[in-house]
């Protein structure tokens, strides 16, 4: 798909904590109305399809997509429905345009929070019905063991996080479309109501009633409009696994891997040079501070990938590794004698050469098949690492019997290539 696709109209209403002057479609319809404008176009005349970011469980009505053609002008027009947020639905309409099955399409995201009197029930029902929504417990309370979890690693503090809020907060102050702006301090922050230990509720974003609507077009499509266009250059997105006990906790697994395809997409090579502005999700303070990680594991990917088709890689070894040793032999094996320490560099993936540097020392020799395998104990891991270790291990071990077994989707597709140790 190489067709450019660009933002030619945006619109939007509302964005106060409440709004009870307006209903959701006249939230849609001013947002709409503006949008159109914007762009200079009709929507009866000029738009190829209308897609809208809704979730059934929120509206309260099912196929809520039925309910919107009217004050978007999509009346008997091709629609559809993304159970997600706005983003999944701009990628969807971009995905309509790039592949030319249509020239202008709309998008549309709204939020009514305040009509839903029981959301945190609500929100309850995106756990497993059978294994975990059961145990009670929320993914508010998810969100506070998550930051506990991180605090108690080292990995962040509590005070970081309330500053991550404060700051948020004061920015808000700066514009004006903004429902919860305040100069309050960390202290406040910290002192605020506690939701879920250490999460207070200064912590988390609350909700807002608003409507944003986008006019997307072709780059053809779109020397015809009024509207300055902006170009999408890349789209990506991911999605981490519903399943709690399989979540890889304490990461933003989901944010890098939207990161790398959507820099892919657009062809960014140095998104330090190329990049001047980002905007990340917080709908809680420590999520904020995973997902700039993760856009930094992005840019050191890229890197390293880069670093590494002008430098190569070591030599390969045929290695075991365990979450707290590794047995090893090749070319560096004759040069170890049992009681050696230093530093073992390891690239556990090929694709990624970002290597791991761990502390370890030669603790015996085993010979195999004629070849001396020395087994290394790692030294000084701090409680973080060996969590890190021991999920990488699993996630390896459970990748190969799936290859064995010939059910390894990420292999068979080429997402992802899993080489043996």
């Amino acid at each position: 798909m190489n067709r450019t696709v660009e933002i030619v109209g945006v619109g939007w209403s509302g964005f106060r904590s409440i709004t009870p002057d307006l209903s959701y479609k006249e939230l849609v319809y001013e947002a709409a109305t503006r949008a159109y404008a914007d762009a200079g176009i009709d929507p009866r005349r000029d738009v190829s399809g209308f897609v809208t970011a809704a979730e059934d469980y929120h509206e309260g009505t099912s196929i809520f997509d039925e309910y919107t053609p009217d004050q978007l002008g999509g009346a008997l027009r091709p629609m559809h429905t993304i159970g997600g947020d706005g983003l999944h639905a701009l990628a969807a309409a971009y995905m309509q345009i790039a592949s030319e099955l249509m020239e202008v399409v709309v998008v549309e995201a709204h939020s009514k929070a305040s009509n839903v009197l029981t959301l945190p029930e609500i929100t309850a029902f995106a756990e497993d019905p059978t294994y975990e929504r059961p145990l009670g417990l929320h993914p508010v309370a998810l969100a506070g063991l998550e930051m506990q979890w991180l605090v108690g690693q080292g990995a962040l503090s509590a005070e970081q996080c309330a500053a991550v809020a404060a700051k948020n907060k004061r920015h808000a102050l700066a514009n004006p479309a903004a429902a919860h702006g305040a100069t309050i301090g960390v202290q406040d922050v910290l002192r605020a109501e506690m939701l879920a230990a250490p999460l207070t509720r200064l912590m988390a974003a609350p909700h807002a009633d608003g409507a944003i609507v986008l006019v997307l077009a072709s780059s053809e499509a779109a020397r015809g409009l009024r509207g300055k266009a902006v170009r999408v250059r890349g789209v990506g997105w991911a999605n981490d696994t519903p399943a709690l006990d399989s979540r890889a906790w304490g990461e933003a697994r989901y944010a890098r891997l939207a990161g790398e395809m959507a820099y892919r997409t657009a062809g960014i090579r140095a998104p330090q040079q190329e990049i001047d502005f980002a905007e990340v999700d917080d709908t809680f303070a420590h999520k904020e501070l995973l997902h700039l990680e993760a856009k930094v594991d992005v840019l050191l990917s890229l890197v390293t990938r880069l670093v590494s088709h002008q430098q190569g890689l070591p030599k390969r070894h045929n290695t075991v590794l365990r979450a707290d040793s590794l047995e090893w032999t090749g070319p560096c094996a004759e040069q170890a004698r049992t009681g050696d320490s230093g530093v073992i560099v390891i690239y556990p993936n090929p694709m990624l050469p970002m290597p791991f540097r761990l502390a370890g020392r030669v603790v015996s020799t085993v010979e195999r098949a004629g070849a001396k395998w020395r087994l290394t104990r790692f030294e000084q891991l701090s409680p973080l690492v060996s969590v890190g270790l021991e999920k990488l291990v699993f996630r390896r071990h459970r990748r190969q019997v799936a290859i064995a077994r010939g059910t390894d989707v990420f292999t068979k597709t080429g997402i992802h290539r899993a080489p043996k140790f």
